[in-house]
């Protein structure tokens, strides 16, 4: 097989292994290389593999055990990827981000930062990871998922589409995010579903579907109304606004005040908004306290029910 780089001689010593240093052969359009580029390092040809569509390593990243870099994925910077890994398809891997265990990196994925992979974690299909996140065990983020901060995805969790999971969140268990922002010091898991352009934030935790209650688009200006119960078995109602404003939060019963606040005050004055369709979307939130205070009660009787 025409290989499409040489050992350059340069060798180091790391993790107890001897690395060799590579450079290119000839151009690989797919990750931005030219010939005789100097590459990064590797402890054998199985980390490289060639073939018509290969991957490279490039700055000082490092790449040992069994794992792989291939069809045309990059890592770069001072990442590693060790162990049984596969990096592949066009992912691209940098900065300090370590790569480890049986975890694949897959379809466009992107992982950097100080960000971890580990377990049989899989990040793929343009998700991203970064910062000092981490996802591990059987957990999976996928189809542009944004996974950063200090935030932790783990057990058989599955991150995908439309959601951002940062600060200090955390997801595990079975839970699927669908769609949705989980910030602050949220938590989903055991077989919670979270859809709908959900806000969880500010102690969620959220074990179980019905632990959240998510109606989305709420008027023209509005992205999602989200309840959902918090520990100690409280609960938070949080307005998500479409134009970025930051989302309100308080309780069902400070709801109706709000949505006759954002009526009464100036926050309408640059919107192009006429009073009836104020008045309409007063009502609809207004509305949402009857079904979310029957939801609170249902929680009740849960908690009555695991006591006895």
């Amino acid at each position: 097989m025409d290989t499409h780089y040489e050992f350059t001689g340069e060798t180091c010593q790391h993790a107890g292994r001897t690395l060799h240093r590579i450079r290119t052969l000839k151009d690989i359009p797919a990750v931005g290389a030219k010939a005789y580029d100097s590459g990064g390092w590797i402890e054998s040809p199985h980390n490289l593999p060639s073939g018509i569509d290969p991957g490279w390593v490039t700055d000082n990243a490092k790449v040992y055990g069994m794992a792989q870099i291939t069809t045309g994925a990059l890592i770069g910077g001072e990442a590693e990827a060790l162990d049984e890994v596969v990096i592949a398809g066009r992912s691209v891997v940098g900065d300090n981000a370590r790569i480890h265990g049986w975890s694949q990196v897959l379809d466009g994925g992107r992982v950097g930062g100080h960000a971890q992979v580990h377990g049989r974690a899989t990040v793929k299909h343009y998700a991203q990871l970064f910062d000092d996140a981490e996802i591990y065990d059987d957990a999976v983020i996928a189809n542009g998922a944004r996974v950063y901060g200090r935030s932790r995805v783990f057990g058989f969790a599955q991150v995908t589409g439309n959601v951002e999971v940062k600060d200090f969140a955390r997801v595990w268990g079975h839970a699927r995010v669908a769609e949705g922002m989980i910030y602050e010091d949220a938590q989903v898991s055991g077989t919670a579903r979270v859809t709908g352009c959900a806000h969880l934030l500010s102690s969620a935790e959220v074990t179980h579907s019905s632990h959240i209650f998510t109606l989305y688009p709420m008027g023209q200006a509005f992205g999602a109304v989200t309840m959902y119960r918090t520990t100690h078995g409280g609960h938070m109602v949080a307005i998500g606004f479409s134009d970025g404003t930051p989302p309100w939060c308080g309780s069902v019963i400070e709801l109706a005040a709000k949505a006759q606040a954002l009526v009464d005050d100036d926050w309408w004055s640059h919107r192009d908004v006429s009073s009836q369709t104020q008045q309409s979307w007063l009502e609809e939130f207004t509305n949402l306290v009857p079904a979310f205070t029957a939801r609170l009660e249902t929680w009740a009787l849960q908690e009555r029910m695991k006591a006895e």
